[in-house]
């Protein structure tokens, strides 16, 4: 029951990444809209996260502590930028990119999507395996990364190796 519970609070997270990047291009509108989700997304989290403190399931509160933090800096993003939208996508590459760095499995996997979006499917496949090989993956969030990475690899066996290179320079 624990292991079913744990995967419903999964499986009713929105994914948000490319959603973010996106909505740092296009219209205010949209851009308003992308920061209430992910204001909701904030507290759907806090949720979550209190509810695997009660099931006592460490490494589910460990993985929502990583998501809450990617979600943190996301909205930090939208609100320092007062909707210039070139300026939060920067800042959410950049910010995305120091807590993957620093071991968070969810940026790790934020910036696999972000680099697959732009269309640097190398790149992105390096950042998947990063999620993949860190302990703190959740097991229940890893089909997800797994299931992207898998596509990222359909891309670059469809995709000419020069175009690749081009992207990565």
């Amino acid at each position: 029951m624990k292991r079913l519970t744990s995967l419903v609070f999964i499986i009713s997270l929105p994914f948000l990444y490319s959603a973010n990047v996106q909505a740092a291009t296009d219209s205010s509108a949209e851009f308003d809209s992308a920061k209430q989700e992910i204001e909701k997304s904030q507290q759907d989290v806090k949720k979550a996260k209190r509810r695997a403190e009660m099931l006592e399931d460490k490494n589910l509160v460990e993985f929502f502590s990583s998501l809450e933090k990617f979600l943190d800096i996301n909205a930090t993003c939208f609100d320092a930028t007062d909707k210039d939208e070139v300026k939060a996508g920067v800042c959410i590459l950049s910010e995305t990119q120091k807590l993957a760095d620093a071991g968070n499995v969810v940026a790790q996997h934020g910036m696999g999507n972000i680099y697959e979006e732009m269309g640097n499917y190398n790149k992105a496949i390096e950042w998947y395996q990063k999620a993949l090989d860190n302990p703190k993956l959740h097991d229940l969030y890893k089909s997800e990364v797994e299931s992207d990475m898998d596509r990222a690899k359909g891309k670059v066996k469809d995709k000419p190796k020069d175009k690749e290179k081009e992207k990565s320079e």
